[in-house]
């Protein structure tokens, strides 16, 4: 009852569907049956208010449910963005591939559609892909085939075996945990004539990056590139221990 004892009145449509999007941004999302009982409306009432929100960008409708549009002040989460306009995205990504025409290095965004992109991008290239995207990176160069985060040692010796075929040796990075037995049973896989022009390092990926393309390029041999890339780890763990 109002304080008069005048009977309470429903909150305006604008003010419920300001609390609508209050609701969906901290629920992550919610279907149209739940989002009645919560605000004690009907069903169509909820349909309407979320059409209205639509319209104006601030929410997305698919198959019953709601959810908050991004914004600068909210976005949604990676798994929500993988599916929705999966096929457009992925039409989007193939297009933008055929477009790669005689370039040799690509640099991808972070993102679900930089990393169709690169999932898009032909596989018998050689090409050179930059990103400061880690699940884009770890996808690309040697991630599972459902693009879940992870190794695969057979990938790792397909990238090994072609880079060989162009270099006098190769340093595996191998920064992730498993990551490295991945890569150790990698090079169990090997030919042995090509294990012997392998090395594997625990450097931290960035700085063991830094310190083997720094050693590489001034003409030092596989030994020295890994021995370059391994003190990485050391300079790491005094910067931390210094703390």
């Amino acid at each position: 009852m109002a304080p008069d004892g005048a009977p309470s009145r429903q909150p305006t449509s604008r003010a419920r569907r300001d609390a609508l999007i209050t609701h969906l941004r901290e629920a992550g999302g919610a279907d149209v049956a739940s989002l009645a009982r919560a605000f004690g409306v009907s069903v169509e009432t909820i349909r309407r208010d979320l059409r209205h929100l639509e319209a104006g960008g601030r929410v997305i409708r698919s198959h019953g449910r709601a959810v908050p549009a991004e914004s600068a002040a909210f976005e949604t989460d990676q798994g929500f963005r993988s599916r929705h306009l999966a096929d457009e995205k992925e039409r989007i990504a193939a297009a933008a591939a055929a477009l790669l025409g005689d370039a040799e290095t690509v640099f991808l965004d972070e993102g679900n559609q930089p990393l169709l992109v690169g999932r898009a991008l032909p596989a018998d290239r050689d090409l050179t892909i930059v990103t400061t995207s880690l699940p884009t990176a770890v996808e690309l160069a040697a991630g599972l085939a459902d693009g879940a985060l992870g190794t695969d040692p057979g990938l790792i010796v397909s990238v090994v075996e072609q880079l060989a075929a162009r270099c006098t040796g190769v340093l595996v990075l191998a920064d992730l945990g498993s990551g490295i037995m991945s890569a150790e049973m990698a090079l169990e896989m090997l030919d042995p004539a090509l294990a012997e022009r392998t090395r594997l390092s625990a450097a931290p990926f960035i700085e063991g990056l830094l310190g083997a393309y720094g050693a590489a390029g001034i003409g030092k041999d596989l030994q020295a590139v890994a021995t370059e890339a391994d003190g990485a780890a050391e300079a790491k763990r005094s910067q931390v221990t210094a703390f």
